[in-house]
């Protein structure tokens, strides 16, 4: 009775199942034109391929990632995939999102369980339930999936059961069309047992893998503590950066460390490469020993910089730039370094062999994994190419690194030896010098103690000469201190004379300046009264011939009241004490116009006087005035009638502790011949003007009298400018 119902059962479910499909065909439209071709699942066989079995909905609608029911997804309009042209397969691939559909029937009694495999794309597995709808099915998680970059979803076949499978497919990078060919060609559907087997060997051989790596690593840094070489630990760093690229690009580094950290996984994966390549480039010029061109070390410097400049553009988040810049910088490093090993060869560095081996295998298991990737080819090791390249690789380097220690100790020895050899043939060239110059030394001291002999039988004369010069010096000696004494008093006697006659000298000095003085009044007095008389005549007298003549008369007169007047002033100037008082500049000012003011022509000029702002000096004033008023007179006196605006400048300043006054004038001009002349007494300058050839000596005079000096400044614009510097204590006052 129990089997009975149990075969009524499975006749109801079959019966039901029958009437769903009939229902299902009813209600498909015009458009679905294809039908679906049905994968079966046999017994024995551990992998299925589905690609030949899959139909690809065509971009009319969207559809909702969830709540679909069996109507909806079979009423759309699905294409076998492998129909499609290249062009269609490019239109569809701008999609990020791709529905697919396969037909499984299950004919293995062995196996009900099955795990779907789908490589680079996000995926969401849609399987039917018996309420003609669909539940979802999410990837698997680490700890019962596969790891890489794949999707993994486990599903329930029963055996003799016919099921139609939903895929959604989300693709990272649209625009490429390999992508979803890939994607759909390399998804496999396998028995959960014979996936769990793949699994196990799998994990074995990454194990395996990452196992000889961590050895290699531990091994450099041991020699690199021994060592202290930085090639080994450059390399132990190459080691660790390929094993986190290969781990971080192939998924299992998210998974294991960093499926909580998925930002970080995505910097990683993008880093990786151009700093696993920065490292690798030191590591070879450091390996290479730099035994190739400078130009070539130029360039390697020149990547190195270019690698740390995709680092900063990819931590910046220039994603696909960076990845860009990887590559090409990928593409150039490595027929650089291939080259740099080759140009290490040609100058005799032997262990480059072992670095050019090692790349070229590298380089063709990296074809041979991008072959297959590109190809879709099945062979199982190619997905492996690049691990068992880079173990290859990094014992090969292993090996080369070895090679290096016992070349470099062989190049050790050999310039050992050549020290050695070079230091015995200098040992040898300094003995051969030691013996000849002991030979030339001992010619030297021959012929020294032959010239030495000569030379002491000549002292030995000059000695006795030298003892006839002594007694004679010592006679000498007797007469010259005689004659010291004799000429100590003549020079105390000669002092006396010069003394007395320096006394009778200024007495002499001083009764000519008296006479002089006291002559110049004797005689002012017949003066004055001459040209009172001439100045009577020129009222008197109507003769135009004795006028003309007593008007000379009167000019002679007055020529000579001035020199007598200069005289008188000299000899005051020479006798009379200084009395140093406060000078008043205001009060300078006016008695210095006052006295200028009767001389011709003044009213003429611009006068322009100009002194510092509370200047105190302490001076002699009649002095200090009779300088200035001689050389403004001298200024007024000489102008030039042809100039329309003539003047006179006056600046008294204070500069570095000394009193500067500067007169300035435009007036005629002192020529250039005449300049030396022009402080002397009675100087022939003087007679060209009508002058009496007294007032710049007197200044001169009067300048010394207070220890300054008196000069004049060449001047390019024409101008005249005479410069009085007297020494002072100028103190400023604040002004209240």
């Amino acid at each position: 009775m129990k089997a009975f119902f149990l075969l009524s059962e499975a006749i109801c479910i079959r019966a039901w199942r029958l009437c769903i499909v009939i229902i299902v065909i009813m209600g498909m439209p015009v458009n679905a034109q294809y039908s679906l071709s049905t994968l079966s699942l046999k017994k024995g066989q551990t992998r299925y391929f589905i690609a030949d079995h899959v139909q690809i909905l065509l971009p009319s609608i969207n559809l909702s990632d969830t709540a679909l029911d069996l109507k909806t997804l079979t009423n759309q309009r699905f294409i076998p995939f492998s129909s499609l042209s290249a062009s269609e397969q490019t239109a569809l691939s701008r999609r990020s999102v791709h529905w697919i559909r396969f037909q499984l029937y299950n004919t293995d009694s062995l196996h009900t369980t099955f795990v779907l495999n789908v490589p680079t794309a996000q995926t969401l597995l849609y399987i039917p339930t018996s309420d003609q709808k669909y539940t979802i099915s999410y990837p698997l998680t680490k700890e019962n999936a596969s790891i890489g970059l794949e999707d993994m979803h486990r599903f329930e076949l029963l055996y003799r059961e016919k099921t139609t499978l939903y895929l959604r497919l989300e693709i990272t990078k649209p625009s490429s069309t390999s992508l979803l060919v890939r994607s759909i060609k390399n998804s496999k559907l396998y028995p959960e047992i014979e996936y769990q087997n793949r699994y196990t060997i799998s994990m074995a051989r990454q194990a395996l893998f990452y196992g000889a790596m961590l050895v290699m690593l531990l091994y450099n840094l041991f020699v690199y503590v021994s060592l202290r070489q930085s090639t080994y630990l450059l390399f132990a760093s190459f080691l660790l950066s390929l094993c986190i690229y290969i781990s971080a690009n192939s998924g299992y580094l998210y998974i294991f460390w960093l499926e909580n950290f998925p930002k970080l996984d995505t910097y990683l994966k993008f880093c990786s490469a151009p700093v696993t390549l920065f490292v690798y480039i030191a590591f070879s010029c450091s390996y290479l020993e730099r035994k190739y061109a400078t130009w070539l070390h130029k360039i390697a410097n020149g990547l190195l910089i270019a690698f740390l400049l995709n680092i900063g553009l990819i931590l910046l988040g220039y994603w696909y730039e960076g990845r860009m810049m990887s590559i090409i910088l990928t593409l150039i490093s490595i027929p650089f370094l291939i080259y740099l090993s080759i140009n290490a060869l040609h100058r005799g560095y032997s262990p480059a062999w072992y670095f050019l081996t090692a790349n070229l295998i590298f380089l063709i298991s990296c074809l041979i994994y991008a072959g297959q990737q590109l190809l879709e080819s099945t062979i199982p090791w190619a997905s492996y190419g690049i691990q068992i390249g880079a173990v290859l690789q990094v014992s090969i380097f292993s090996m080369g690194l070895v090679k290096r220690i016992d070349w470099i100790q062989n190049q050790l020895l050999l310039q050992i030896a050549e020290n050695q050899r070079l230091e015995q043939s200098t040992i040898d060239e300094r003995e051969q010098l030691i013996l000849q110059k002991n030979k030339e030394l001992e010619e030297k001291i021959l012929k020294r103690t032959a010239q030495i002999t000569e030379q002491k039988e000549e002292i030995e004369a000059q000695n006795t000469q030298l003892a006839q010069a002594n007694e004679t010096l010592l006679e000498l000696q007797g007469t010259i201190s005689l004659q010291n004494q004799q000429l100590a008093e003549t020079n105390s006697q000669l002092e006396y004379i010069v003394e007395e006659r320096t006394n009778k000298l200024k007495q002499a000095v001083q009764e000519l300046d008296t006479f002089i003085y006291r002559t110049s009044h004797d005689i002012r007095g017949p003066l004055a009264r001459l040209l009172g008389l001439c100045l009577v005549a020129n009222i008197d007298v109507k003769d135009t011939t004795a006028l003309d003549y007593f008007e000379k008369l009167y000019y002679q007169a007055l020529h000579l009241d001035s020199i007598l007047t200069r005289l008188s002033v000299a000899y005051e100037i020479n006798q009379s004490e200084i009395h140093i008082i406060p000078i008043n500049f205001n009060k300078l000012q006016d008695d210095l116009l006052n006295k200028v003011i009767f001389v011709d022509n003044f009213g003429r000029v611009d006068f322009q006087i100009e002194v510092d702002n509370n200047l105190y000096f302490e001076s002699d004033y009649n002095v200090l005035l009779f300088m200035l008023s001689h050389l403004t007179e001298n200024a007024i006196k000489f102008q030039d009638l042809k100039q329309k605006e003539p003047y006179v400048k006056i600046c008294i300043q204070a500069v570095d502790h000394k009193l500067v006054i500067q007169i300035t004038d435009n007036g005629i001009g002192i020529p250039a011949s005449d300049v030396p002349y022009i402080f002397d007494m009675f100087s022939k300058a003087a007679d060209k003007y009508r002058n009496t050839g007294m007032g710049l000596f007197m200044v001169k005079r009067a300048a010394a009298k207070l220890n300054g000096t008196v000069s004049l400044v060449e001047s390019s614009s024409g101008l005249t400018q005479f410069q009085v510097v007297i020494p002072c204590k100028n103190i400023p006052i604040p002004t209240l």
